[in-house]
């Protein structure tokens, strides 16, 4: 959190260095914003990861794919989640920290707060969750 504070106390003095962006790159902004790369580019990530899996499982001689159908499962719930037909919010987690602290500290009247208060709120619930 202290990171967050800091970073909204620099910002208007660093912004000029991280561009019209504010830094904002993901998968997709570097997949060029071509949703048919960006869905490739998701299913290669995802089968390594399911084949890596697989591997491990194999490795240790496990007969146990209690992980697989939880990493399914948590798979389906992000993509609800997610879609932007029903939240129109991106995953994450780092403008939670600055939310807080801005909070804590009282430091809300800047152009940064305002910017990070629909993603921070609710990005602190998604942190909340992932704690319980």
């Amino acid at each position: 959190m202290a990171g967050g504070f800091i970073y909204t106390i620099i910002l208007p003095t660093i912004q000029s260095f991280l561009g019209p962006d504010l830094g904002t790159y993901s998968l997709f902004s570097i997949a060029g914003h071509y949703k048919i790369l960006f869905f490739l580019l998701d299913i290669m990530t995802g089968a390594a990861f399911i084949w890596t899996g697989f591997w491990l499982n194999k490795k240790d001689k496990s007969s146990n794919y209690k992980w697989f159908y939880a990493g399914v499962a948590l798979a389906v719930l992000n993509s609800v989640l997610l879609l932007s037909s029903f939240a129109n919010r991106p995953i994450g987690a780092s403008s939670a920290y600055p939310y807080i602290a801005d909070l804590f500290t009282g430091t809300t009247q800047n152009n940064y707060f305002a910017k990070i208060q629909e993603p921070g709120q609710w990005e602190v619930l998604l942190l909340t969750g992932a704690f319980i």
